[in-house]
């Protein structure tokens, strides 16, 4: 029987007459000892199909050497089935293997044929895939550090690791550990990249929870990508920096806004934003123009600046439209709060830089002899 879309094929289907990209290619191994398996493609169609296929060992000399990612061909012959592994890097319950009998032919590219498909988690998610043990999810952040390699030597696993920081695109700070062959990848990524910053893409991770913290880990399935030209990563790279001139009946400062919580606030991400505006336009966003002379309630961090004639820098944690209670306050390690908080139930100024001066920072709170005077508040109005 001859099919034309991927998402049709079952395992009574073993002749397909369309075209493919090979999307992901990468070395199937036992998580646990590091072995190789068979040989996996992700492919996709023009639809935006896909299907994992397993190319036994035997055959990975063959078509390893006919076989490119991210090209096109035509493929048939083969067998299609349902996985019945107990992980798989995509939805579809059905994986294709390649036999003997199998013919691969190269074909100039699509450009219709997509070169990616993820499924990217949110930290929010990780508590419900925890239960999700079957179909593995991706993940996608800025790498914020990597570990040494760790050695890792048990009656079960003889392997090493290192161990990630990803900051995700909602501010989220996540643990990923990578194993085995995929820290070659990640390597690779970090000394191609030189000091420019890195989105990395983690394919097939798991979650697992150690001590109440959930974190990713790699699989057999694994593959690493640096700062790919997919929206996901291009979300990362076009940042808010907002600066809003707030004043009060005495005095007045530049507040700064970060990419977390002008997206938070705003609710639009910079790089939509930036779809929508245009990258010719010269004038503010109508949309961040919105807060222009109504009254917040911000929650801010401070730094004496001792090199910009005794100015403090005032970084915003959070705007918001009511008086927030203190537990709203977002809490350091110690338990301490933010530095200033900005309300309508004081006449206290802005603090100055003798005051700013006398403090002393330590995890982004400050703290004095009396904790509770440095929470200075004061209702402010934008212009």
């Amino acid at each position: 029987m001859e099919v034309n879309r991927m998402r049709d094929l079952d395992s009574e289907k073993q002749l397909w007459s369309g075209h493919c990209r090979v999307s992901r290619l990468w070395l199937g191994v036992n998580v646990m000892t590091d072995k190789v398996l068979h040989l996996d493609l992700i492919l996709l169609d023009s639809k935006g199909n896909d299907i994992w296929v397993l190319i036994p060992l035997v055959l990975q000399n063959k078509f390893k050497q006919l076989l490119k990612q991210h090209h096109v061909y035509i493929i048939k012959v083969f067998d299609i089935k349902e996985t019945g592994l107990t992980h798989r890097p995509i939805a579809n319950p059905y994986v294709m293997s390649f036999t003997r009998k199998t013919t691969v032919q190269h074909i100039p590219d699509i450009p219709s044929i997509p070169t990616f498909k993820f499924t990217f988690m949110k930290a929010s998610d990780m508590a419900s895939k925890k239960e999700e043990t079957v179909i593995l999810s991706d993940v996608v952040g800025e790498l914020v550090r990597h570990s040494n390699v760790i050695k890792t030597s048990n009656i079960t696993r003889r392997t090493v690791r290192k161990e990630l920081q990803m900051k995700l695109i909602e501010g989220d700070v996540v643990k990923v550990t990578i194993w085995g062959r995929v820290i070659e990848q990640l390597d690779k990524i970090v000394n191609d990249a030189g000091e420019r910053q890195i989105i990395l893409v983690v394919t097939a991770v798991t979650v697992n929870e150690f001590k109440e913290v959930l974190s990713f880990s790699s699989s057999g399935s694994t593959v690493l990508y640096g700062t790919l030209d997919i929206p996901a990563v291009t979300a990362f790279t076009t940042r808010y920096r907002v600066k809003l001139e707030v004043q009060s009946e005495s005095n007045s400062a530049t507040f700064i806004v970060f990419d977390y919580e002008a997206h938070r606030f705003f609710g639009i991400s910079a790089n939509e934003l930036f779809d929508k505006t245009g990258q010719n336009s010269t004038s503010p966003p109508e949309k961040l123009l919105e807060i222009v002379s109504t009254t917040k309630e911000f929650h801010v961090k401070f730094k004496f600046n001792p090199y910009e004639d005794g100015q403090a820098d005032f970084t915003v944690l959070r705007i918001l439209d009511g008086t927030a209670k203190e537990k709203d306050l977002p809490l350091h390690k110690d338990g301490s709060s933010s530095s200033i908080t900005t309300s309508s139930k004081s006449s206290q100024p802005l603090p100055d830089a003798n005051q700013i001066a006398n403090l002393e920072e330590s995890d982004g709170s400050v703290k004095g002899p009396d904790t509770s005077a440095n929470k200075l508040k004061r209702k402010m109005s934008l212009e």
